[in-house]
């Protein structure tokens, strides 16, 4: 039965951890910023505000500790406020918040931080002085203020705009200000217009099992705020319709077939919505039980950043995993059928199975596919995709793109090119660039929201072309499964190498890469012959997944 002692066990070791984020030394100048790095080593010139999120599991701490040991604590209260003290210190003139240049003015770090400063205020504002409220009060209209006259605009990030319609409804209900709670559901009202008839809800250019739980969390606590049963339609037909395929076998989640490449799992919303949706009952008794068996991607594999906000979360999962519910279901995941077909062609995604084994593939990424063996519960075969050493770059085929797949019960055929992979990285004199515009020229919102555009696009989104093709052919048969690759390329480009590895991706996200078990299975996939491909601008290569 589900109970919230897994999600406890998982979080309270960690807390020493996010305190000793803190600083907690009440003399100094960053008394009560949570980034580490700026205050104690000392590497970098300005702090990081989104890790001003701390105050929201210190909060929860102080209020609901069941141990005793951090309720009503005293020091936890000072370090509270003295965190949101800082977080008012540092807050720019119009209200907003930095997270990686001075004058950034970030919607979505001034929206993620204030939902944890709004969560403090309700806990914390009769345990402090009139003083200290009153700036807080004001910090936060200021916040308010902001995030109403300013939207993301680089990128349609729904598990962004869902934190965003969240706090606006709880502005809403703080203020009493219907501006608030009209711009949130105009913000669900964008999440809902751009979630795909195949269930999932945008990411970038696609779909992200991982990113998706996060936008549930945030849609249900929508729900409780609001009791809107569309919204609970919509949460219900994005899990039964599209995620609840992409729990494997082995009891691993996600990955890096989902357009941001992440595995890990927000069980908030699963808590929360447990007895409204049929398949959070059976998604959370898996969470439970592949948390604790390691399987699933957790806190202990977490950097600062998202140590903060996964163990928040599994916080407050806590709270409603308490709540009982029959155990009886008639939900299963779709690894337990006997034979599964499913095409999410919108997005590229393909799952395919039998007794045997369960399969997912994702023709928009080119091909990239993990198998797994149903009868072992594993990994058996992973493949994310050729990337090849060409003078100074690296290419991919696992590029998110367009391409127009053949697709029939056993036999999947299609095309994906090669492209260049983003890895642009900070040097020192792109620095010292960044830190003249953004004192200069960044210090206009306008000219701020232009130039984020262009880190996206340069960092994500933006692509150049190389002249190699992949023609791959899947092949699902009842004992396995075959791969046949041709890959061809202009006769005036030479390819320096083939790079293989357990891990590769075509860009970096923030929150993917993240380590677990599963990194440890030993994959054999051939490597290509690079002076064949060379010689004769054409290799054909074919992997075998057999099942006894």
């Amino acid at each position: 039965m589900n109970n919230n002692s897994t999600y406890l066990n998982k979080a309270y070791p960690e807390v020493k951890h996010i305190i000793s984020l803190l600083d907690r030394n009440a003399a100094s100048s960053t008394y009560g910023c949570f980034d580490r790095r700026y205050w104690s080593w000392r590497i970098g010139d300005m702090p990081n505000a989104s890790l001003q999120y701390g105050i929201y599991p210190l909060t929860w701490l102080w209020k609901n500790d069941v141990t005793g040991k951090y309720r009503n604590n005293k020091s936890i209260l000072e370090w509270v406020t003295a965190a949101i003290d800082y977080w008012i210190k540092i807050q720019n003139r119009n209200g907003s918040f930095n997270q990686f240049f001075p004058n950034e003015q970030s919607v979505g770090t001034t929206y993620y931080t204030l939902s944890a400063v709004l969560y403090a205020y309700e806990n914390i504002r009769d345990r402090i002085n009139a003083e200290m409220k009153s700036k807080m009060e004001n910090a936060i209209s200021k916040a308010s203020d902001f995030v109403f006259n300013n939207d993301e605009e680089y990128a349609v990030i729904s598990n962004h705009i869902a934190l965003f319609a969240y706090v606006n409804l709880k502005l809403g209900n703080i203020t009493n200000d219907g501006r608030f709670k009209e711009k949130a559901f105009k913000q669900l009202d964008l999440i809902f217009k751009n979630q795909s008839p195949e269930g999932w809800f945008l990411e970038y250019e696609g779909a992200d099992p991982g990113y998706q739980t996060q936008c549930i969390y945030y849609l249900s606590e929508c729900y409780l705020l609001t009791g809107d049963s569309a919204i609970l339609e919509r949460i219900k037909k994005s899990i039964e319709d599209f995620l609840a395929y992409f729990f494997h076998p082995d009891g691993s989640f996600g990955g890096e077939y989902g357009s941001r490449n992440t595995g890990i799992i927000y069980p908030g919303g699963f808590e929360i919505l447990k007895e409204k949706i049929r398949a959070c009952k059976e998604i959370t008794k898996f969470i439970h039980e592949n948390i604790s068996n390691g399987k699933l991607i957790s806190l202990d594999s977490m950097d600062d950043e998202n140590l903060i906000r996964l163990s928040t979360n599994y916080l407050i999962a806590s709270q409603y995993a308490e709540k009982h519910m029959a155990d009886n279901t008639d939900f299963l995941f779709p690894f337990n059928n006997s034979h599964i077909e499913k095409d999410f062609q919108e997005t590229g995604l393909v799952v395919r199975g039998n007794g045997k084994y369960y399969s997912i593939m994702n023709f928009k990424k080119g091909g990239i596919i993990k198998v797994f063996d149903k009868k072992d519960k594993r990994l058996v075969y992973e493949d994310n995709g050729y990337f090849f050493a060409i003078n100074n770059t690296v290419v991919t085929n696992q590029m998110f793109q367009d391409t127009l797949p053949v697709i029939d019960k056993s036999e999947i055929r299609f095309n994906s090119s090669f492209y260049e992979v983003l890895a642009e990285m900070l040097t020192p004199a792109k620095n010292i660039v960044l830190r003249i515009l953004a004192l200069t020229f960044l210090r206009s919102l306008t000219v701020t929201n232009l130039f984020r555009k262009l880190l996206v696009r340069k960092a994500f989104t933006g692509k150049k072309k190389y002249d190699i093709r992949l023609s791959r052919t899947i092949r699902y048969l009842e004992n396995g499964i075959i791969i046949e690759d041709t890959i061809t390329k202009g006769k005036d480009l030479h390819v320096n190498g083939h790079l293989i590895g357990k891990k590769a991706y075509a860009v970096k996200m923030a929150s993917s890469n993240y380590h677990s078990d599963n990194d440890l299975i030993e994959i054999k996939r051939k490597v290509l012959n690079i002076k064949d491909l060379n010689d004769n601008n054409a290799i054909t290569v074919t992997n075998e997944i057999t099942f006894g």
